[in-house]
C-alpha cells in the first residue's frame, strides 16, 4: 500500500512538472522576446530622438519612451557597467577597467532582456514570445500623453500648472516657466 502511495506521488508531481515545463516560456522563446522588444525599441527611439553613434543609453530611452520609468532601469547592465536605482534616483555604476569608452553606458543586449523583464513585471504583460514583446512596446506607446512628464506620487507632470503644483521652481518670466525634478521644462499656457 505504501508503495502505491509513491508511486502515485511521483507519477502526480510528474504530471506537474511536465505541465508546468510545458507553460513556461523557453530561453530561446525570452531571447526572442528580448531581441524583438531591443529592436523596436531601437527603431522607435531612432524616430523620437535621432540615431545616437554608440547606441541607446538608459536617458536617452527614457527621453524617447514616456512609458517608461528611471526604476525599470534597476540591475539593466551596460556595456561596462550597470544602472542601479536607489532612493528615487537612477545611477549608473561603472564595473570595467580601463580603458573607458563613449559607449560604456550604451544599454547591452543582457540589458534589453533585464529592462523587458522589469518592464513586463511592472505592467502585468506575460512575455511568452515575440508577440508579447510587441504588445508591451505597444502598451509603452500608449503613454504619449505623458510625454516630456515625470512620474511623481502617482501620476505624470505634463504640464505647467503640474509642475507648479508638485512645488517645483517657477521662473518668473513671461510666460512663467517650471522646471520640473527631472529638469523637464514646462512652459505656461497663456
Amino acid at each position: 500500500m505504501k508503495k502505491r502511495l509513491i508511486t502515485w506521488g511521483i507519477i502526480i508531481v510528474t504530471i506537474f512538472a511536465v505541465i508546468w515545463l510545458a507553460k513556461s516560456p523557453t530561453n530561446e522563446e525570452i531571447n526572442e522576446a528580448a531581441e524583438t522588444f531591443q529592436s523596436s525599441l531601437v527603431e522607435i527611439g531612432i524616430e523620437e530622438v535621432g540615431q545616437p553613434i554608440e547606441g541607446f543609453d538608459a536617458y536617452m530611452l527614457l527621453h524617447a519612451f514616456p512609458g517608461l520609468f528611471e526604476a525599470d532601469f534597476g540591475g539593466v547592465k551596460s556595456l561596462e557597467g550597470v544602472y542601479e536605482y536607489k532612493d528615487g534616483e537612477l545611477l549608473y555604476k561603472r564595473t570595467a577597467g580601463q580603458p573607458v569608452t563613449s559607449a560604456e553606458q550604451t544599454v547591452s543586449n543582457e540589458g534589453y532582456e533585464k529592462l523587458l523583464e522589469n518592464v513586463s513585471e511592472r505592467l502585468d504583460i506575460k512575455i511568452d514570445g515575440d508577440k508579447s514583446a510587441k504588445e508591451l512596446v505597444e502598451e509603452l506607446l500608449k503613454r504619449e500623453e505623458a510625454k516630456g512628464g515625470i512620474f511623481l506620487d502617482g501620476s505624470f507632470i505634463t504640464n505647467f500648472e503640474e509642475c507648479a503644483n508638485a512645488g517645483n521652481s517657477i521662473m518668473e518670466s513671461y510666460p512663467r516657466q517650471c522646471r520640473s525634478e527631472d529638469g523637464n521644462l514646462f512652459v505656461e499656457e497663456i
